[in-house]
C-alpha cells in the first residue's frame, strides 16, 4: 500500500534587483582615469567585447583577429568556445601590442611571470 504525503519545500528568494548599468559617459571617464596603457586596454577590450576578466587574461595571440575584428575565446564559462568582436578603436592597440609576439604567447604576460 503506497502512503501519499506532500512535502512543503521552501526555496530561497531570488533577488528582483536590476543591476547597475553605467552610462557611455562614466565608462568614458573610468578608461580615461586609468594611466597604466596595459591597464587601459584591458579594461577597453573587456568592455568592448564583453569579456570576463578572466577571459582577457587567458587571451594568446592565435585567438585575436585583427581583419575582422574578432577574438575566438576556448574554454570560456561553462567549458564553451564562442566568438565575441571588439571595437576598431582599439585595434591599433591591440597591433601594436601583438607586434613581436609568437602565436602561443599570452596576450597579456606578467612581470611576475606566466
Amino acid at each position: 500500500m503506497k502512503i501519499s504525503q506532500n512535502i512543503n519545500l521552501k526555496f530561497a528568494k531570488r533577488s528582483k534587483k536590476l543591476p547597475i548599468v553605467l552610462s557611455r559617459e562614466e565608462i568614458k571617464n573610468i578608461i580615461e582615469a586609468i594611466r597604466n596603457p596595459k591597464h587601459k586596454l584591458i579594461i577597453s577590450l573587456a568592455y568592448g567585447a564583453g569579456l570576463r576578466i578572466s577571459e582577457v587574461v587567458n587571451l594568446k595571440v592565435k585567438d585575436v583577429n585583427l581583419g575582422e575584428l574578432t577574438i575566438h575565446l576556448k574554454n570560456a564559462k561553462g567549458k564553451k568556445d564562442r566568438i565575441t568582436i571588439f571595437p576598431e578603436k582599439i585595434k591599433n592597440d591591440l597591433q601594436n601590442l601583438i607586434a613581436g609576439k609568437n602565436l602561443n604567447d599570452y596576450l597579456y604576460e606578467s612581470e611576475r611571470g606566466g
